[in-house]
């Protein structure tokens, strides 16, 4: 793949190059989320992990309710990729976190 050089990279190695990156990039979402949880920290700390904790939790009840009724209004529904699940929670809960110590000076 990469005896060629970049110049005469396919389609296919693009998108190998970026699904590539997209792991790499859930994978560090994975350890944030679960540094700052494990990591102690003072009261504003404290806050800011559980409103990201709260804020992410909504989004994946809510992801799961719409999967719910898609489900009922079209009955062959196909099981979800559970690593797909954990990078949006994961996603979501880096964003949310992001944004809490933004607004709150983390």
């Amino acid at each position: 793949m990469f005896d060629k050089g970049f110049t005469s990279l396919t389609t296919t190695d693009i998108l190998l190059l970026a699904f590539v990156a997209f792991l790499l990039f859930i994978f560090v979402c994975d350890i944030v989320m679960i540094a700052s949880m494990i990591k102690t920290g003072d009261e504003r700390k404290q806050m800011i992990v559980y409103r990201a904790s709260f804020t992410t939790l909504w989004v994946t009840v809510g992801r799961w309710i719409i999967d719910i009724v898609r489900g009922l209004v079209n009955p062959p529904m196909t099981d979800g990729i559970i690593f797909i699940e954990l990078g949006v929670v994961a996603m979501t809960y880096c964003v949310c976190m992001f944004y809490y110590k933004r607004k709150y000076g983390g």
